[in-house]
């Protein structure tokens, strides 16, 4: 529901200035964990709680790639919007 409801609003990718989740949606886009999922299993999550689509976001690859494990206050500053 939340993807529809995004490819509908034309709604970007995280931290993307032009790519959408629909067009990620339709050419294989990387899902990322919000909050990584190392970090949830260290906290003592089990897989059923990190793996929760609310902990879920489409990005691009390369977006992916320099999110890493980072948790989102660790990202949030130093990461760019790519173009």
């Amino acid at each position: 529901m939340v993807l529809a409801s995004q490819t509908v609003a034309g709604d970007k990718g995280l931290f993307s200035a032009f790519i959408t989740v629909k067009d990620m949606l339709e050419h294989h886009g990387d899902v990322h964990h919000i909050f990584p999922k190392n970090y949830l299993k260290k906290a003592g999550l089990t897989r059923d709680k990190y793996t929760q689509v609310a902990n879920y976001v489409y990005t691009q690859l390369e977006i992916n790639i320099r999110i890493g494990d980072k948790l989102p206050k660790n990202c949030l500053n130093n990461l760019m919007v790519l173009s």
